[in-house]
């Protein structure tokens, strides 16, 4: 939108504006691998590659930033993930003693989800981190799909939203109890 109002505005797109529509173009379609890229969307990478953007030294910048203790993180959350629901529902957990183990951050577990999404025959990512909120613990939840699998379903029934493929709430329980209230929403996504 933002693109499409430069360029209504006839202001060019190049330089830090360019680099802000490429970083929105690209999260917002998983690198243009999501559903919601549109033939607009690339041409308007296009226009932007076609004004100067480097797009290798933004991709640079945007994921070569790990810190040791997000390596360590990832390794964990990895060797940890759950496969359940006969290999439809990948799942991890994150408390916050593991994030303080590893001495990271909670942007540090900022698309781990999408991992596990990426397993075979998974349909539906499900991701429940510790936070606290108020002096209080509680489980955000993180959930992704690909396809028909509507999980934006699934948060609202905890008071959160988002998008068919991509949706979150928060939850008044801890992860692990949180799991067992989310699984059979789940499981009504795919009936």
């Amino acid at each position: 939108m933002i693109g499409h109002l430069a360029e209504a505005l006839e202001l060019p797109l190049e330089g830090a504006l360019a680099e802000a529509v490429y970083v929105a173009l690209v999260s917002d379609t998983g690198s243009f691998a999501y559903g919601n890229t549109r033939p607009s969307t690339l041409r308007m990478a296009a226009r932007l590659l076609e004004g100067g953007l480097d797009i290798a030294g933004v991709r640079a910048r945007l994921d070569n930033n790990w810190s040791e203790g997000k390596l360590r993180l990832w390794g964990r959350l990895m060797s940890e993930a759950r496969i359940l629901d006969g290999g439809k529902l990948g799942v991890t957990l994150i408390t916050r003693a593991i994030l303080d183990e590893y001495g990271a951050l909670k942007e540090d577990a900022e698309g781990f989800v999408e991992q596990l999404r990426r397993i075979k025959d998974v349909r539906v990512a499900l991701l429940l981190r510790e936070v606290e909120k108020d002096g209080k613990s509680m489980t955000r939840i993180s959930l992704r799909s690909s396809g028909a699998d509507d999980v934006r379903k699934v948060a609202a029934q905890f008071g959160g939203g988002g998008h068919r493929n991509a949706a979150g709430a928060t939850v008044d329980l801890p992860p692990e109890k949180a799991l067992i209230a989310v699984q059979p929403y789940i499981r009504h996504v795919w009936n």
